[in-house]
């Protein structure tokens, strides 16, 4: 019985499926403020704000490279101009689903002021507008707060032409980053640049949420905040810190090292299958660096998988069906194995469907009659009917499918159901 546990452990690792989920991909992007010839404000030491500001992103940028999320920057330092409407178009191309635009803050009042504040879209037609960026820029000044910078609060400003508005019929924002993330369009006295272009429809998500960070005055008591490289950075993970915890942002994962595969990480649940399978010459990757352990199991791969077990015994003679008759094709000594073993059989039609993909039901059948080849005991089965979808189990498969999940080489979903149907992954 040892060694039977033995081999349905190792079937177990590389065989258990699961339903893929969509993962959502977070993607920022990040807006130096001014640059080139746009200098910006001039601090009291002298610094340019355009600078400051391109430290600050580069900052934020790193300090985000640690997180499962996407970071583009609209610019990396240049020289002429660079218009904001230019800047908003490339943002919208990536489609990000926060633009912030890093600024520092001036003044020309004889009281000279501090402190940190943030404008948002004042656009309400859907939460991720202005609710959304809200919530975050109060979290952001929470954090800048934390480091001695006052909290002047999250604000909107509405452009000052009445007939300039979105497409839900809202006036447009005053600031041109964040009217033009939302809309990526300009219009000046009637003018619409570019010529061609159409107005994002707000009301169906098309416009890209927008904020200003103004992280504190480039004068007076706030220059404190901003006279050193490590405290540009702290600005920055201000910033960052309230990003990840607002999104929730998972951070990076770190690959499997004793793999060669770039997509098999060490927390994946089958990070030690692959790297069995890798080191035991049973599953290969397509090339030297991917393996793509989301891809479906075909019945090419799966046979191949079971040959490779199994030593790569020599055959004799050639697979019976048309569409295995190249020597070449990697699976095609495989097929000859598993079919004369009778671990898999063709289809009616006389064709083996090598490219096939493997269901869960399908899978248990193989498994068993591999079990069975290699003298087994396939006595355990499992009562099915805690399992909400027992009912979509095919009839060549129920007996299969109750021996699976007695050996535990299949198990359930979270949900409470089998997905007898659903397909195998590699």
């Amino acid at each position: 019985m040892r060694s039977n546990k033995k081999i349905f452990l190792i079937l177990f690792f590389v065989f258990v499926l699961f339903l893929t989920n969509t993962v959502y991909g977070f993607t920022l992007m990040i807006d130096p403020g001014h640059g080139g010839t746009d200098g910006g404000a001039t601090a009291s030491n002298g610094a340019h704000e355009r600078d400051l500001n391109l430290k600050i992103s580069k900052y934020l940028r790193d300090y985000l490279s640690e997180y499962n999320l996407t970071v583009y920057l609209t610019h990396e330092g240049y020289t002429g101009t660079y218009e904001l409407i230019d800047r908003g178009i490339y943002a919208r191309s990536k489609n990000p689903d926060l633009l912030i635009s890093i600024h520092l803050n001036d003044s020309e009042a004889k009281n000279y002021p501090n402190g940190a504040e943030v404008y948002v879209t004042s656009n309400l037609s859907l939460p991720k507008y202005n609710e959304k960026t809200t919530e975050l820029g109060n979290k952001i000044l929470n954090n800048l707060s934390a480091l001695g910078i006052s909290n002047r609060g999250v604000k909107t400003r509405l452009c000052s032409d009445p007939t300039d508005v979105y497409t839900d019929g809202s006036r447009a924002d005053y600031y041109g980053i964040i009217r033009y993330a939302m809309r990526g369009t300009k219009i000046d006295y009637g003018v619409r640049y570019p010529a061609n272009a159409r107005d994002a429809n707000v009301q169906n998500g098309e416009g890209v949420p927008a904020m200003i960070v103004e992280h504190c005055y480039v004068r007076g008591s706030d220059i404190q905040f901003i006279d050193s490289d490590a405290k540009l950075k702290k600005l920055a993970e201000a910033d960052g810190k309230a990003i990840v915890e607002y999104y929730n942002l998972a951070p990076k994962k770190q690959k499997n090292p004793n793999t060669p595969f770039e997509d098999v990480y060490i927390d994946d649940w089958y990070s030690s299958a692959v790297e069995y399978s890798y080191k035991n010459g049973i599953i290969k990757g397509y090339n030297d660096t991917t393996f793509a352990p989301n891809d479906k199991l075909t019945r090419g791969m799966l046979v191949t998988i079971l040959y490779r077990m199994e030593g790569e015994r020599a055959i004799q003679g050639e697979p019976k069906f048309p569409d295995v008759k190249d020597s070449k094709q990697y699976y095609f000594r495989a097929v000859k194995w598993a079919t004369d073993n009778n671990i898999v059989s063709g289809y009616d039609t006389g064709y083996f469907g090598p490219n096939d993909n493997i269901t869960r039901e399908q899978l248990a059948v193989i498994l068993n009659k591999y079990a069975k080849y290699k003298g087994k005991d396939v006595s355990a089965v499992n009562d099915l009917s805690k399992f909400s979808d027992t009912n979509k189990i095919s009839d060549f498969a129920i007996g299969q499918m109750k021996w699976a999940v007695g050996a535990g080489v299949i198990s359930g979903n979270d949900n409470g159901t089998l997905n007898p149907r659903g397909q195998a992954t590699r």
